[in-house]
C-alpha cells in the first residue's frame, strides 16, 4: 500500500548450512516465515510473521502467494489454511480453513476486509469481515467477534 515495504514468504535451511550439491539440498524448514524488507533502508524491517506451515520437501517446490492491504497481510499455506495478520501489530488475526493447500490469496482493491483464497483443489473462497457482511445485508453494526468468515 505505501510501497515502502516488501513482504516475502520464505522457508529457511538449517542455520550455517552450505549447499555443496544443488541436486541434494538440505532439509528445509516446515515453518513459513513471512519476512518484511524496508525498501528505503534495504534492511529487514521487523521480525518475521509466523503461523503457517509447508511440507513440500527441499527437492520439490510449491508456490504460496501472499497479498498486502493497508492494514492486513494475508498468505496461504500447505497446512490447508489461509492466514491474515495485522500489518501494524504483527499478530495473526484469522486462520481460514480449506480442504487442500492454499496457494494464493488476494484482497479486494476496493475493500480490504474482503479476501479471496485459492486452493489446490480448484476452489476459491470469498471471506468477509463481519462488519462488511452486515453492511452488505443492511444490518446495524454489532460487536466484533471474528475478523473474517466465509
Amino acid at each position: 500500500p505505501d510501497h515502502r515495504y516488501l513482504y516475502v514468504n520464505s522457508r529457511a535451511w538449517p542455520e550455517g548450512c552450505v549447499v555443496s550439491d544443488p541436486l541434494q539440498p538440505p532439509p528445509i524448514a516446515e515453518e513459513i516465515e513471512l519476512r518484511v524488507l524496508d525498501l528505503k533502508t534495504m534492511k529487514e524491517a521487523k521480525r518475521a510473521l509466523r503461523a503457517h506451515r509447508a511440507y513440500t520437501p527441499s527437492e520439490e517446490f510449491n508456490f504460496i502467494f501472499l497479498d498486502v492491504s493497508r492494514d492486513f497481510v494475508a498468505s496461504g499455506a500447505e497446512d490447508r489454511h489461509g492466514y491474515i495478520w495485522d500489518r501494524h501489530y504483527d499478530i495473526c488475526l484469522a486462520k481460514l480453513r480449506h480442504d487442500d493447500v492454499v496457494n494464493s490469496v488476494a484482497f479486494s482493491p476496493a475493500e480490504q476486509e474482503l479476501l479471496l483464497t485459492a486452493c489446490a483443489d480448484s476452489t476459491i473462497k470469498v471471506w468477509r469481515s463481519p462488519r462488511t457482511a452486515r453492511l452488505l445485508h443492511g444490518e446495524k453494526p454489532r460487536l466484533r467477534r471474528r475478523l473474517f468468515s466465509c
